[in-house]
């Protein structure tokens, strides 16, 4: 064989190696991290809802089921809230207010549909409004005061795409499970959240007054609006006109306020500051914080605070000035602001929220809220794989690439061959398990 024979020979065995590498290399490439267009573009279409209306028939297009990961909640661990898991599953048929409008409860007015809570029909019990699509105009309560204090009102899988207006003046006992908030802040009092969404509002996501419990619920890219204009909390405790804030209970509650693009206006993931009433008996529990300038505010006032309770919180690493700020000059200074304070600390491993099994592939959610990119051990009965998780992007990161929520590598989702049941691991430990044959 000739020398230009044999480098010719040399060079093709080389460019045979080389490509059966890059097959079998593909053949058992590792899931990796979405890029954040591919993020973006997901998010944005399952956000875009189309709407068709008939009559009071309203069906929407685009909208994600909503997976019921919390009914087996007092058997273990509380799942962790994300998208996928709150808020109202708008595959459902759904009704337009007029609807109810027909029926006598609901009154149209030219800002707002008004429930009128005076009419007769609000002596009953329990009252149930369910699958409203609030698409143009916000709710109005009215008139709390002149009904019976006995009973429930329950809104049950609604859209409120303009706010509610929840008057200080309840009665009866409000009860809200799997529904959407947008737009508007909320500001509650006597009234219960369960496996709700609160989103994409310009001020505040929720404003608490007393009597409230909030539970298996999240809080996320509120902040819309130009901070010279709005001022943004996902959760502000301050006291409603000289009405003691008290009795709330918060629990399993997710809350991401990272500072984004265009206005980073996102002041903080909760604030507690009683700036116009007293502040005592509350109950802070199994907690996601993250964003904000300060992700906890906890100021005391010349108002009293005390009997405040905080444990398993967790606190994610794109805050601006850091986790928590406490105003240690009036010489409260034990724990946080003299309260009580256990287990709470920064996030040390990526957690996984919802997981859904579609098309033959198990679909979850995952958020890396440490310092650096982690690595997951997949486990299905069907094999075992390794996922990188990259960290959400820090305050710097974000206004460097001008990041608006759905680049922050937050709910990033992966996915696996489906079999039966998935455990994932973060190093030794066990984040999430889910067995579908259960």
């Amino acid at each position: 064989m000739t020398k230009k024979r044999r480098i010719i020979f040399i060079v093709v065995c080389l460019i045979i190696i080389v490509g059966i590498c890059s097959f079998v290399i593909w053949l058992n490439h590792e899931p990796s991290s979405p890029s954040s267009d591919a993020i973006e573009t997901e998010t944005k279409k399952k956000q875009e809802l189309k709407i068709e209306v008939d009559g009071t028939n309203v069906t929407v297009k685009n909208a994600v089921p909503i997976i019921s990961d919390f009914d087996n909640r007092e058997g273990g661990e509380a799942v962790i809230p994300d998208f996928y898991n709150t808020g109202a599953d708008l595959t459902q048929p759904m009704l337009t207010p007029e609807y109810y409008v027909q029926e006598g409860y609901l009154e149209k007015r030219e800002n707002d549909y008004v429930m009128k809570l005076q009419s007769s029909s609000f002596d009953e019990e329990t009252l149930l409004f369910e699958n409203i699509f609030f698409a143009d105009l916000p709710l109005f309560l009215a008139n709390n005061n002149q009904v019976s204090p006995t009973g429930t009102i329950e809104f049950r899988n609604c859209y409120f795409s303009e706010g509610i207006n929840l008057t200080n003046d309840i009665q009866k006992q409000l009860i809200f499970t799997n529904c959407d908030f947008l737009t508007e802040p909320v500001s509650a009092s006597n009234s219960q959240f369960y496996h709700c969404k609160f989103y994409e509002s310009y001020g505040d996501a929720l404003q608490i007054g007393a009597n409230v419990i909030l539970q298996d619920s999240y809080i996320f890219n509120n902040g819309l609006g130009d901070p010279e204009k709005y001022h943004s909390d996902g959760i502000q405790i301050a006291g409603f006109g000289h009405t003691d804030a008290h009795n709330i209970s918060i629990d399993n509650v997710r809350i991401e306020m990272p500072r984004v693009y265009p206005h980073y206006g996102h002041n903080s993931a909760m604030l507690i500051k009683m700036d116009m009433a007293n502040g005592y008996d509350m109950s802070f529990k199994n907690m996601i914080l993250n964003g904000g300038a300060f992700t906890l505010y906890l100021v005391p006032t010349d108002y009293e605070m005390k009997d405040l309770h905080f444990e398993n919180l967790r606190f994610g690493n794109t805050s601006e000035w850091g986790p928590v700020y406490t105003n240690e000059s009036l010489g409260n200074v034990d724990g946080w602001a003299g309260q009580e304070v256990i287990n709470c600390d920064m996030q040390s491993t990526v957690y996984v929220s919802s997981v859904r099994k579609e098309d033959g592939s198990f679909i979850f959610c995952a958020t890396n809220e440490t310092e650096a990119s982690r690595k997951l051990r997949v486990e299905t009965d069907l094999g075992v794989t390794t996922i990188e998780v990259p960290p959400v992007l820090t305050v710097k990161q974000a206004q460097k690439k001008k990041a608006s929520y759905e680049a922050m590598n937050i709910d990033l989702p992966f996915e696996v061959a489906a079999g039966s049941w998935i455990k994932i691991y973060d190093g030794k430990e066990l984040i999430r398990y889910k067995n579908f044959a259960e």
